[in-house]
């Protein structure tokens, strides 16, 4: 997210800004406060696509093994049908 904050600065600073380097926000060098804290808090963001990911991952797998104990179940009750 920064990486494209920085690259439309780079495009838009001829437009907007006319050339002016004072007026940039986040390559300005007494700006160095505020480009640490908004990398401190981009990178705080977490993305909810691959949190829910995992959630349905973990799901399937717990679905699997379910699967996996029914049939290991019928196998012992066969197994045991036999015995006796």
């Amino acid at each position: 997210m920064l990486k494209l904050l920085y690259r439309f600065e780079e495009t838009a600073f001829a437009y907007f800004s006319e050339n002016d380097t004072a007026q940039t926000t986040l390559t300005h060098p007494s700006n160095e406060k505020f480009k640490l804290g908004l990398k401190d808090r981009l990178g705080a963001f977490q993305n909810p696509f691959r949190e829910a990911g995992l959630w349905i991952r973990g799901e399937m797998l717990d679905i699997q093994g379910m699967i996996n104990a029914l049939k290991s179940r019928d196998n012992i009750v066969q197994a045991q049908r036999q015995c006796e």
